[in-house]
């Protein structure tokens, strides 16, 4: 028999652990996979919650020294690194069944040293070569200058087509957990500041209404989930888009909570997208608006129609009262200026315009390998000097010393470099807590509604205060410990 184990972690930071009632997207979509190539395939999630000794009996019980074709999947989100928290497991499984082929993929830059105790990398967007892997065919068109870690430098927009779950009792849900979806992939626009994967992408295949609809029905029905994310990076960039998840909720019969991704500069040039909005239920957007100078966001390929943006931001309040807004505003553009921040900040916070602003200084950063995928880089890292900065040479620093990462470079500009900006954005980050505002984004505040520490966005200032969030750990670390103990259970009844 062939069987699979897919492991999956979105938790890479302490300050990500927020999020991490969120299912993994890509893991889900990696078992589909392996359950249509005929492999018996059960998935764990959270895999550095787990007691090694605990990982140890799942894959005992999973696992056989007799089946020849055995693989373990796993999927991270963003960082290689947290794996390196699981490596005497994976040695210890390599040992044990010998057999085992040992897969990785989700994170963007390559880490050499994983190969240490894996057998395959895939870097960024990665279901075509997975699919050739699962097939066993040749894979040298995903080649890269080390054997066993392969690049899809031509993604296929029309057939790595959107991810939407299909929810399995495998998965041990129940109506804490968050589930995400995509209605297409990538992203049309390619803003300067971005290092967003598939920038940039014209008309990629889009779910349809229907299949989005089942998903949604059926995750609610069979398992009580009514709580998910949208995993694309910019959700109004097109109304088809929104178009088909209002068609997908209207024909619902329940209301979820969805949160997403958006840019607010666009419902005033299509003031259609209004109605589609509040047609679809949005329960929580982060926009990123990034900067509302008009010079500086001339530079990053945002809008620089300030006006206009404040007043999408107050209709958008209007129609979604109930909606969960939430922003970032990068600190340290070329042609911005300290002024023109602080005047941005004060008017948000004064006219209540979203519920949370995160601040954040530039960051231009380079990957330490040089195997990673082709939107890695953003413009602005490509080119410093097209865009106004100077970039101080650093000496080389290789994986051995960054492991898995990418290193942040020291730069100026024609008003800041790296380290004021840093603590200009420090400033306002003080400023924004004392006016009762928080940096709580909206897929942060999908995890307190989920929990039930707060109900409505009348309490959004509750967001940003230390201890609601070490009780939202406690039931989050509590949740998983289910999961876990659950999963056992099951595995010990399906093996």
């Amino acid at each position: 028999m062939k069987k699979c184990i897919v492991l999956s972690e979105n938790s890479y930071t302490e300050l990500s652990s927020r999020v991490s009632l969120f299912r993994n997207v890509g893991a889900m979509e990696v078992a589909r996979r392996f359950r249509n190539h005929g492999y018996h395939t059960t998935q764990l999630e959270w895999f550095n919650s787990w007691e090694h000794d605990d990982l140890l009996k799942a894959f005992s019980l999973w696992l056989s020294d007799q089946d020849t074709q055995q693989v373990i999947a796993i999927s991270i989100t963003f960082s290689l690194n947290i794996l390196f928290n699981i490596r005497p497991v994976l040695e210890q499984v390599k040992k044990t069944y010998p057999h085992v082929k040992i897969i990785v993929g989700g994170n963007r830059a390559n880490e050499p040293k994983i190969l240490e105790f894996v057998d395959d990398v895939f870097i960024g967007r990665s279901m075509e070569i997975l699919e050739d892997w699962i097939r066993d065919q040749d894979m040298h068109r995903f080649a890269t200058k080390y054997p066993g870690v392969y690049v899809n430098r031509d993604v296929d927009v029309k057939t790595d087509i959107p991810v939407i779950p299909e929810p399995v009792d495998d998965d041990i849900l129940n109506s804490s957990d968050i589930l995400g979806f995509e209605i297409g992939i990538g992203c049309k626009f390619d803003c300067t500041f971005c290092s967003f994967d598939l920038r940039g992408i014209k008309n990629p295949t889009l779910v349809e209404a229907e299949r989005l609809r089942n998903f949604l029905q059926t995750a609610y029905d069979k398992y009580g989930v009514f709580n998910f994310y949208i995993a694309d990076d910019t959700v109004n960039e097109q109304d088809t888009k929104l178009e088909i998840l209002a068609s997908a909720v209207e024909q619902l019969t329940y209301k979820p909570n969805i949160v997403c991704y958006m840019r607010v500069d666009l419902l005033e040039a299509r003031p259609q997208q209004y109605d589609l909005i509040r047609r679809c239920n949005i329960t929580g957007i982060n926009f990123g608006i990034e900067t509302l100078n008009p010079h500086a966001a001339k530079l990053i390929k945002k809008s620089t129609r300030t006006e206009l943006i404040y007043k999408a931001l107050r209709q958008l309040r209007t129609i979604l009262p109930d909606a969960y807004l939430a922003t970032g505003l990068i600190v340290g553009l070329t042609k911005d200026n300290k002024n023109s921040i602080w005047n941005s900040v004060k008017k948000l916070t004064s006219e209540t315009l979203v519920h949370s602003i995160s601040p954040y200084s530039l960051a231009i950063t380079l990957p330490v390998d040089e195997v990673f995928d082709d939107n890695y880089l953003s413009s602005i890292a490509q080119h410093p000097e097209k865009y106004g900065y100077t970039i101080t040479p650093i000496e080389h620093i290789s994986s051995e010393d960054r492991p898995g990462g990418s290193v942040a470079m020291k730069w100026k500009n024609d008003w800041s470099d790296s380290d004021s900006a840093e603590q200009l954005a420090l400033a306002v980050l003080h400023y924004i807590k004392q006016v009762n505002f928080s940096t709580v984004d909206a897929f942060e505040w999908l995890v307190l509604l989920t929990l039930g520490i707060v109900k409505t966005t009348e309490e959004h200032g509750v967001a940003g205060i230390d201890r609601v969030w070490s009780v939202t750990h406690n039931k989050i670390k509590r949740h998983k410990q289910t999961y876990i103990s659950n999963k056992l259970k099951y595995l010990e009844e399906h093996k």
